[in-house]
């Protein structure tokens, strides 16, 4: 979680020096069983809301973000997310009130908000992303050498389906990437969320 944070505190122009911050969960995950919690720690006690800690000025944190939270539903793991976080909520939690509901009435928020119910239901629906988080087989690095171009593929797989996860989170357009996928076959690519300057994360599941 700490390496995540940080590594979207960061610039992405800056990102290829930190590029393993995202790759270093991997290399122990087996003998650990992941919650993946973004929770009430991260957002009191001065320490900024989620989408405060995202890099770039207002409007580049909401992608920045949306980048983010795909990153953290594909990677195994069960998930944790405080309340407040799911409508990209500025203020820090405070006990004595309630959320800031009425941030909904602004389309950056409230379509947040909707992004954050879809991919809650892509995950509920798609059992490559949950049934085997913990089994050597349901994880797979396809691509995780691009330090420079900060893009990064891996593979979830579950009994039924497989789900291939493809994320750039770079400043440059990458127009000729290729990524080579066992086992070949046809695949349909249901979600593509835009990324913050011109560049896009996106996930791809086998048809």
């Amino acid at each position: 979680m700490n390496d995540t944070l940080n590594y979207f505190r960061t610039a992405p122009e800056y990102r290829s020096a930190n590029y393993h911050k995202l790759t270093f969960s991997m290399m122990y995950y087996y003998n650990e069983a992941y919650v993946l919690p973004l929770s009430h720690d991260e957002v009191v006690h001065g320490k900024a809301t989620i989408i405060q800690k995202m890099s770039g000025d207002y409007d580049d944190k909401f992608p920045q973000a949306r980048a983010m939270y795909m990153y953290m539903y594909a990677h195994p793991g069960k998930k944790l997310n405080f309340m407040g976080n799911e409508i990209a909520q500025f203020r820090e939690w405070d006990e004595k009130r309630q959320q800031d509901w009425d941030i909904l009435k602004f389309p950056k928020h409230r379509e947040f908000h909707r992004f954050m119910m879809e991919l809650n239901e892509v995950y509920e629906k798609h059992s490559a992303f949950w049934e085997a988080d913990y089994a050597q087989d349901g994880f797979r690095w396809i691509d995780c050498h691009q330090e420079e171009k900060c893009i990064y593929a891996f593979e979830r797989k579950s009994k039924k389906e497989r789900i291939v996860a493809v994320f750039h989170f770079g400043n440059t357009k990458e127009q000729e990437y290729v990524m080579k996928i066992s086992d070949g076959g046809f695949y349909n690519v249901p979600i593509i969320i835009a990324f913050s300057r011109g560049n896009t994360g996106g996930m791809s599941a086998e048809s």
